[in-house]
């Protein structure tokens, strides 16, 4: 975990991209790999907060870093109706909307959908995000979404923290479990074998080698029945 610094109170568990095993399909229901703790980004948030702001940030941030999610969201929501453009507030904030399974103001939050101040980007599939977030905000977000069962939206949000991050682990490996999900067997397969290239040797590739072979056993059985008469 990083030390806080002011303005900027990081605490990315996975780091560099890697995070503790999670088989989502085994686990539907549940969240899959969960960001621990506050979010980081590398984004500079605009402008200054007001004392008043500043220190909702910190209490905001600081009950998320010790688990208390309910008591973390509307301190977070103080400082987004101050300053919308604060994309660490806006990631804390989602993570602890996300760990209280409020998926749908998760996505509200994180997409920005209701605020008219933040620009956005397009990713593919119809999915927006604020300008200039990182991979960790958009993996938060298709973590959502994979909640929420849009398993489209989810893969908007993996793919373009891939190609923001090439190295993030855990956006190759939700992104070959949401094709497996889908059915998109042949596609898994490869995001499958592409992530245990990436990470030959961790706690997560034992589980990547065991979703690796499901898919292939379950992709031989189609041929066999398409072979059979």
């Amino acid at each position: 975990m990083s030390a806080p610094t002011r303005g900027k109170r990081e605490s990315r568990a996975a780091g560099s991209g890697r995070a503790a095993p999670f088989t989502w399909l085994a686990c539907v229901g549940t969240t899959l790999l969960l960001l621990h703790g506050c979010a980081g980004s590398s984004t500079r948030d605009p402008g200054q907060l007001s004392p008043e702001a500043e220190q909702a940030y910190e209490r905001g941030s600081s009950a998320l870093e010790s688990g208390r999610y309910s008591d973390a969201i509307p301190e977070l929501y103080d400082v987004l109706d101050e300053q919308p453009n604060h994309t660490l507030a806006r990631y804390n904030l989602g993570v602890a909307l996300l760990r209280v399974r409020q998926y749908k103001e998760a996505v509200d939050v994180l997409a920005a959908s209701h605020d008219p101040e933040v620009r956005r980007k397009k990713l593919s599939r119809g999915v927006r995000v604020p300008v200039g977030v990182d991979a960790d905000y958009m993996h938060a977000l298709g973590t959502v979404y994979q909640e929420l069962r849009e398993f489209d939206k989810a893969l908007a949000c993996f793919e373009g923290a891939i190609q923001d991050d090439p190295t993030h682990l855990k956006s190759r490996y939700a992104l070959a479990l949401t094709l497996e999900a889908q059915g998109e067997l042949e596609a898994a397969r490869l995001a499958w074998i592409d992530y245990i290239e990436r990470d030959s040797d961790s706690a997560w590739t034992d589980g990547a080698r065991k979703h690796l072979a499901a898919v292939e056993k379950r992709i031989a059985e189609q041929e066999a029945e398409t072979r059979t008469p």
